[in-house]
């Protein structure tokens, strides 16, 4: 099965701008893993998918702005991606 032969119900997540693109495939080049295999201790499982979820967010809704969003946006979506993760410890 061809990519364009997927229904429309998901073919949404195949219809990525450029940008959107580029900024998934960040996610490639996150160092989150390798901080977890220096064994310092700050490094935990758990502190790196945080950081991992942060990042992920934030990517996803610097994605959704577009990329030529303007500052002020931009740092409104990084403190929403902080705040959605203070949130979530909270709980």
């Amino acid at each position: 099965m061809n990519f364009r032969d997927t229904p429309s119900c998901i073919e949404k997540d195949f219809n990525m701008t450029d940008y959107e693109t580029r900024l998934d495939a960040l996610k490639t080049k996150y160092p989150f893993s390798k901080w977890i295999e220096t064994g310092l201790p700050q490094y935990t499982k758990k502190a790196c998918a945080a950081c991992a979820a942060i990042f992920d967010t934030l990517l996803h809704d610097l994605g959704a702005l577009g990329e030529h969003a303007d500052e002020p946006g931009k740092l409104a979506a990084f403190r929403k991606a902080w705040a959605e993760h203070q949130a979530a410890q909270a709980n």
